[in-house]
């Protein structure tokens, strides 16, 4: 296993971080079905108080690395938004559609374009905030506004 230093720069990410290289074939191998059972784990179990905080925090993650929150709204008033998670792997995007599915989501999976999608309603966007989802990120942005501009309308 190889661990690179990489200093913080100027931009305005601050801290510090790693690269981690794992050249042990059997090392990668435990990493690797270690995921997996995690991700059956997720998908098959109800979850209970510690599973639940758990699973929050592996969404919010997983959000943070290949999902959007896009705003649309097509002659309306109100602004609607989606949820979007791209990622090359099918069995990926089935594992994080039932993952959606057990937060509520509808989610819809569209192969042809390696990406699944689902509307995302003012609850779940607070829930999304509240889990942390896409923490310092340009979509945490979208999600003040698209909650801002529901709640004015609805009062």
């Amino acid at each position: 296993m190889n661990v690179n230093y990489l200093c913080s720069s100027n931009r305005k990410a601050k801290g510090y971080g790693f690269k981690i290289i794992v050249r042990n074939t059997i090392l990668s191998e435990i990493v690797l079905n270690s995921l997996k059972i995690m991700k059956k784990f997720l998908e098959d179990l109800n979850w209970d108080n510690n599973l639940i905080s758990f699973s929050e925090g592996y969404l919010s993650k997983v959000l943070c690395g290949d999902g959007s929150f896009e705003l649309t709204s097509k002659k309306r008033r109100k602004i609607q938004s989606r949820l979007t998670i791209a990622d090359g792997n099918l069995e990926y995007l089935e594992h994080y559609k039932i993952i959606l599915e057990k937060f509520g989501f509808h989610p819809h999976i569209y192969p042809k374009f390696q990406f699944i999608r689902t509307l995302c309603s003012l609850e779940q966007a607070k829930n999304l905030l509240r889990i942390s989802a896409f923490e310092n990120n340009p979509n945490q942005k979208k999600i003040f506004f698209f909650i801002k501009n529901n709640e004015v309308i609805s009062s």
